[in-house]
């Protein structure tokens, strides 16, 4: 396997178009909602998560590859403020579930994370999803406002 994280720089597009493809592909699987070839376009070329990753200079983003193959991405920004990497977007190849690709992905950017003396936190967003409390995630309250 191969992991390679961007951090403070650009991404070459083609990277960002096949974790957009990735992040299709996973989300049809999960919620059995395919994605159309006008959405999929919306995603890699005009979405405000793709255009801070491809603009942003505090981004942040990692890949994990088996056998040359993207098995795993994960895609945020550096919060400096907070001191923390915030990641609304992590997502798995199926086709490689067995090998736990996301949680190996976690781990390694966890390493990165340590040796980064500007962050503290790996903020993996909201979600109740398995393996955030498997890795000691917390839950803690959100709330939305709505002012009129």
């Amino acid at each position: 396997w191969e992991f390679k994280y961007y951090m403070r720089q650009d991404i070459e597009c083609e990277i960002l178009d096949s974790t957009i493809d990735l992040y299709c592909k996973r989300h049809k699987e999960r919620y059995g909602v395919a994605t159309s070839k006008l959405k999929k376009l919306y995603l890699k070329k005009l979405d405000f998560s793709t255009y801070i990753q491809r603009k942003s200079k505090n981004n942040i983003y990692a890949t994990l590859f088996i056998n040359g193959n993207l098995a795993a991405f994960m895609s945020g920004v550096l919060d400096f403020s907070n001191r923390s990497a915030v990641i609304p977007r992590l997502s798995i190849n199926n086709d490689f579930s067995k090998y736990s690709p996301g949680i190996v992905l976690i781990n390694e950017m966890a390493k990165v994370i340590i040796n980064d003396k500007s962050i503290d936190c790996l903020d993996l967003s909201k979600g109740d999803e398995k393996y955030k409390y498997q890795m000691g995630g917390k839950e803690y309250k959100s709330f939305d406002f709505d002012i009129l």
